[in-house]
C-alpha cells in the first residue's frame, strides 16, 4: 500500500487502481539498504487497509485483505516441532528462530516457497530451491545476478558481510532470504 500510495496523482490513480500490482512486485529499496546496513531478519508485512477509494460510491477495492494475506508470508524455521500446548515454550522458540535469522518470506501467488533453505558457509550460500527462479543476491557492493536456477541444491560465492537473497519469478519476488 506505501508503495502504490507514493508518488500517486489525478493523472495515473484509474491505472494504478486497476493494475496495482507493479507497484508491490518486490520489496522497497529503501528497506532492503537499511537491511544491508543493519542485518536481523526480515518479514513480511502486508500493508493492509483494502483502500476504497470511491467510498461506498465506487465498488473498487485495491488490494483487498484476501489478496494480501495470501500474498505475503513469513516463514519461521524452528529447530524443533512446535508444542502449542506450551504457549511459552513454543513462543520463546518462534523468537529464537527470529533473532538467529531463521526466517524468510515469500510471494504466495507465486508459488509456494516450503523447502527454501538459505545457509552461511564461510563466504558462499548454500541455497535449496523448491522450484525455478532468477538467483539474485544483494550486498553492500549492489545486487549480483546469481543466475537462473531449478529446483535443487547448489552453492553460490557470496563474500564478506550479510547477503539479502532474492529469487525472482516474472516480474515479482518470490522469495526474500536475508543471510547476516
Amino acid at each position: 500500500m506505501s508503495a502504490w500510495k507514493r508518488g500517486i496523482s489525478p493523472l495515473n490513480f484509474m491505472s494504478r487502481v486497476k493494475n496495482p500490482d507493479p507497484l508491490a512486485a518486490g520489496p522497497d529499496r529503501e528497506a532492503v539498504e537499511l537491511w544491508l546496513r543493519t542485518g536481523g531478519c526480515a518479514l513480511a508485512c502486508p500493508d493492509a487497509h483494502a483502500l476504497r477509494p470511491g467510498g461506498r460510491l465506487l465498488d473498487i477495492e485495491v488490494f483487498p485483505y484476501g489478496m494480501l494475506f495470501r500474498r505475503l508470508r513469513t516463514h519461521v524455521l524452528l529447530e524443533s516441532e512446535p508444542d502449542w500446548r506450551d504457549a511459552h515454550g513454543t513462543e520463546r522458540s518462534i523468537v529464537k528462530a527470529l533473532g538467529d535469522g531463521r526466517v524468510f518470506c515469500s510471494n504466495g501467488i507465486l508459488g509456494d516457497a516450503t523447502g527454501f533453505r538459505a545457509v552461511r558457509s564461510g563466504s558462499g550460500l548454500e541455497l535449496e530451491l523448491p522450484g525455478s527462479g532468477s538467483v539474485f543476491l544483494h550486498t553492500a557492493e549492489g545486487r549480483v545476478d546469481a543466475g537462473d536456477h531449478g529446483a535443487g541444491r547448489w552453492a553460490v560465492e557470496a563474500g564478506p558481510g550479510p547477503v539479502l537473497v532474492t529469487v525472482e519469478r516474472g516480474e515479482g519476488t518470490w522469495i526474500l532470504c536475508g543471510c547476516p
